[in-house]
């Protein structure tokens, strides 16, 4: 019954994310009792033991953030204005791709291999590194359930707020749609 409830919810969910792909509210890992805004609760069961290029167990997952371990993938030439809620009004983004993931785009691919990820940095117009959104495909197939969504706005992953964190999340597939499997790059590698 709770999951068909958000089931109800999410796809309420998505129906507002993509008539506006924004959002405030983050989803607390603090309190459980707090009202979370369900278009950042996974609708997906989490594939385990899945060999992905980025972690997707949140410590693992904010240790290669932090220490910049993504930074060794092919990244988009420079950063550019962001689109949806990654960075608000149009700051500067930048993203990294992961070996499987570059060579499946450069092959012009419509589906990405299972292991495959992206990690955006979100900048501030003054230069600071504002936090991450990442997106690893763990599942075959196409479609937001195939993919690992992940936002941390802030560096400082105790004090950082976290949206996702899961398989087909409403509020990052809603915006991802458009992309190739769900993969928004307008720029060349």
């Amino acid at each position: 019954m709770i999951r068909l409830v958000l089931g109800l919810l999410a796809a309420t969910a998505i129906s507002v994310t993509v008539a506006s792909c924004s959002s405030t509210e983050a989803v607390s890992s603090a309190s459980t009792e707090e009202a979370v805004d369900t278009q950042w609760l996974p609708q997906a069961d989490t594939p385990s033991g899945v060999a992905t290029e980025v972690p997707i167990e949140r410590g693992a997952l904010t240790r290669f953030l932090t220490t910049f371990a993504y930074r060794e993938f092919v990244s988009e030439p420079e950063q550019h204005p962001g689109r949806g809620p990654h960075a608000a009004a149009g700051s500067p983004v930048r993203t990294w791709f992961s070996p499987s993931l570059a060579q499946a785009m450069e092959a012009d691919e419509e589906t990405f291999p299972v292991g495959a990820a992206a990690v955006k940095e979100m900048w501030s117009e003054g230069g600071e590194l504002l936090g991450w959104a990442v997106e690893v495909k763990t599942d075959l197939g196409r479609g937001g359930g195939s993919w690992f969504w992940f936002e941390m706005v802030g560096t400082d992953p105790a004090t950082a707020e976290i949206y996702g964190g899961g398989n087909d999340v409403p509020g990052c597939v809603g915006c991802h749609t458009q992309g190739t499997d769900w993969v928004i790059s307008d720029l060349p590698l």
